[in-house]
């Protein structure tokens, strides 16, 4: 008797546990938002960032250990972005499947097509080279496009019981995505039904997102990425701008608010700042409000002339 009664416990403990949701730990809370919109109710997904940081410089804090060590699966950008504070992390949890290469690891990175792969060698004196290729692909819907589905497929991975409830849930927020892109393009040709104004950027950090919606930028005002414009630096940049009809900068909150507004003083170019994450709490809290809030910056921005 007491043996079928422990029998029925473990089937019915074990069912349970079977049931439980995926715990997913991203690092950008775009990615949290992603696990949410396709994972649905078979996860639980949390991000380490809260969308105000600078996801470059960060420290591997006790904080961020102990929320890793409690996953199924670390979700990060991967292209380098996190390699200065990540590794770290992930090496401190003492898990070997939570490291890369790992069955509970995953890049997005990974599945993307990338811009802008270095072609030739570098090293620190040209700032802070992404040697990987540019990471900044989190603001740009096509690329978040190939990241859901690899997401889809990584989570069918480890529940493959749950494929079918993964992949449609993937088709359902991939086509709202495209139609919030469609419409939001439609915007961008009733403002500029020819071609699009020349635009500017801090740091690069959207060149997936001009390249998604066909605007074109003449480059950044950061002369090496990452390392702050000396002033005469800032002045070719703002020389620059002018000399190219510059309609609009644009820049991360992150970036260095003294060098902006100083960029906006020397050129006349009106600037505008803008989250380049998802945050955890305002009014740009998951992809699509993210979406709608940079298209509409840009159109609303204020002297933008069409």
């Amino acid at each position: 008797m007491i043996s079928k009664l422990l029998k029925t416990f473990l089937i019915v403990w074990s069912g349970c546990a079977l049931a439980a949701p995926l715990k997913v730990t991203t690092t950008l809370p775009d990615w949290a938002d992603l696990v949410r919109q396709i994972g649905g109710s078979e996860v639980e997904a949390e991000s380490l960032l809260s969308g105000d940081e600078d996801p470059h410089f960060l420290d591997a804090s006790p904080y961020f250990i102990k929320r890793v060590m409690r996953s199924d699966l670390v979700l990060s950008t991967g292209l380098g972005l996190e390699v200065g504070w990540l590794p770290k992390v992930l090496a401190r949890t003492g898990k070997k499947n939570l490291q890369p290469g790992g069955e509970g690891y995953f890049e997005l990175g990974s599945v993307i097509d990338v811009l802008e792969k270095p072609t030739q060698k570098f090293d620190r004196s040209q700032g802070d080279v992404h040697g990987q290729g540019n990471p900044h692909f989190n603001i740009s819907p096509c690329a978040l496009l190939q990241a859901g589905k690899g997401l889809a497929d990584k989570l069918s991975e480890l529940r493959p019981e749950k494929k079918p409830f993964f992949q449609a849930n993937f088709k359902s927020w991939s086509e709202r995505l495209q139609k919030l892109k469609t419409d939001l393009q439609s915007e961008i040709q009733k403002k500029w039904p020819k071609d699009s104004p020349n635009f500017m950027e801090y740091h690069k950090e959207f060149v997936y997102f001009w390249t998604c919606y066909n605007l074109h930028s003449i480059g950044s005002i950061e002369a090496l990425p990452g390392v702050p414009p000396s002033a005469p630096l800032l002045l070719q940049a703002a020389q620059k701008a002018k000399k190219e009809k510059v309609a609009l900068a644009i820049a991360s909150l992150q970036s260095s608010e003294k060098h902006v507004e100083k960029f906006q003083q020397l050129s006349g170019i009106p600037t505008v700042r803008v989250p380049t994450m998802v945050q955890t709490s305002g009014e740009t809290n998951t992809i699509e409000k993210l979406q709608k809030f940079l298209i509409n910056s840009i159109l609303s921005a204020k002297d933008l002339m069409p």
